[in-house]
C-alpha cells in the first residue's frame, strides 16, 4: 500500500506545472544494480532468486524517474513470480541504445 501511495504522489508531482524533471548523465548499471542489491531481500524472502548480466551503459535520464520505473519492474517480476522462480535483469547496448530486460518465470499474463 506504501507504495501505491508513493507512486501517486510521485505521480502529482511530475503532472504539476511545476515538476523539475531533470536529466543527467548517469550509469545505468549502477542504477540497476542499486535496485536489484535493494530487492534482493524482498527476493530472498519469496524464495526468488535474482540473476543479473550488467554492462556498463551510460545514459541520459532523470535518475529518480527511471529508479523508481525499474525498482516497479523488479518488483512485479517478484511479487508475480512462483516460489523458487527466477527473475532475469539484462543491461546491454545494442546500436547505441540501453537494452534492459526483466524476465520472470512466473505466470505471465493471460493473452
Amino acid at each position: 500500500m506504501t507504495n501505491l501511495v508513493n507512486g501517486l504522489l510521485a505521480l502529482a508531482r511530475l503532472d504539476s506545472s511545476n515538476a523539475d524533471f531533470h536529466l543527467q548523465q548517469i550509469n545505468l548499471s549502477d542504477l540497476v544494480g542499486e535496485s536489484v542489491s535493494l530487492l534482493g531481500a524482498i527476493a530472498s524472502e519469496k524464495k526468488i532468486s535474482l540473476v543479473s548480466d550488467l554492462h556498463a551503459v551510460q545514459i541520459l535520464a532523470n535518475c529518480e524517474s527511471l529508479s523508481r520505473m525499474i525498482d516497479n519492474l523488479i518488483t512485479n517480476a517478484i511479487l508475480y513470480n512462483k516460489p523458487g522462480g527466477k527473475v532475469f535483469i539484462t543491461l546491454s547496448r545494442s546500436d547505441n541504445k540501453a537494452v534492459l530486460e526483466i524476465k520472470d518465470t512466473g505466470v505471465g499474463i493471460s493473452e
